[in-house]
């Protein structure tokens, strides 16, 4: 690992997991420690900015069908190539795996929802990375909290700051909840005909809920948590072969896990 990288994640416990997944907080040094350089180098024009981005973090976030929320504190980021605005930044539901690139000198924090929270929380998706104006922060301070982020003067504090702001706007009633139910009971082989009997509910309104609340079919939200739980039994089990990782997660062999790595995690198994 790059030591001039640090990320702090914290998952919240008792109410507030219901709606929240991950509160985070990341940073890179000034000058990356592996390029040889020193701030002061920089400072003086020692050396050329060009150096400076050779030290910027490349980390891979994997899909999890949740959508969130970013801050952008300081410095240079970019998903897939597209830089992050400076402000309040509303993430799209994540249905295949992003490439995140720091720069040196960047704060960047953030709140993960559970999957359909976003949702519930803000009545709309945001179909590609978003700044929010100013002007549409009417309901949940998300201003004032970039405010507060940019004066904490750690990753420790900024997760702290961000479970004061989500126990305030994110603990939702915790009354029966359909599609958190379907949730609850889908798995990698489940027929969605046979979950809606379980919740008293229709075929069609089970696969409109998905789609409304997730923002993607039942059948692509298997293939994400399929996918999810081979890359966790390939970091555990790492003596163990793909094809026997294959048949365990669910796919029908390795060349079908293959395929589905290069589609959603946009990496093959190998490369983990």
């Amino acid at each position: 690992m790059n030591s001039a990288f640090d990320l702090q994640l914290s998952h919240p416990s008792g109410p507030l997991a219901h709606t929240v997944q991950g509160l985070w907080s990341a940073s890179v040094s000034p000058v990356a420690a592996d390029d040889g350089v020193n701030q002061a180098a920089v400072n003086k024009g020692a050396v050329s900015k060009g150096a400076v981005n050779q030290g910027r973090v490349e980390k891979t976030l994997f899909a999890d069908a949740g959508s969130g929320i970013g801050f952008l504190l300081s410095g240079n980021a970019a998903v897939d190539g597209h830089a992050l605005p400076q402000g309040v930044i509303m993430l799209p539901i994540n249905k295949h795996a992003d490439r995140l690139s720091l720069s040196p000198g960047c704060l960047l924090a953030g709140v993960r929802f559970q999957p359909g929270m976003g949702y519930k929380l803000f009545g709309r998706h945001y179909q590609q990375l978003t700044r929010l104006a100013e002007s549409e922060d009417q309901y949940f301070s998300l201003y004032p909290l970039l405010g507060d982020l940019q004066r904490c003067r750690s990753n420790a504090q900024r997760i702290e700051r961000l479970y004061q702001w989500a126990n305030q706007h994110c603990l939702l009633e915790q009354q029966p909840d359909s599609i958190a139910q379907l949730l609850a009971l889908i798995d990698n082989d489940s027929v969605l005909s046979q979950l809606s009997h379980q919740i008293d509910v229709s075929q069609r309104q089970a696969e409109r809920l998905f789609k409304t609340r997730l923002g993607m079919t039942a059948k692509n939200y298997q293939r994400i948590i399929r996918i999810r739980q081979a890359i966790a039994q390939i970091r555990a089990n790492p003596e163990h072969s793909l094809a026997d990782i294959a048949a365990s997660s669910g796919f029908s062999d390795q060349a079908h896990m293959t395929r589905e790595f290069k589609a959603i995690a946009r990496i093959t198994p190998g490369r983990l």
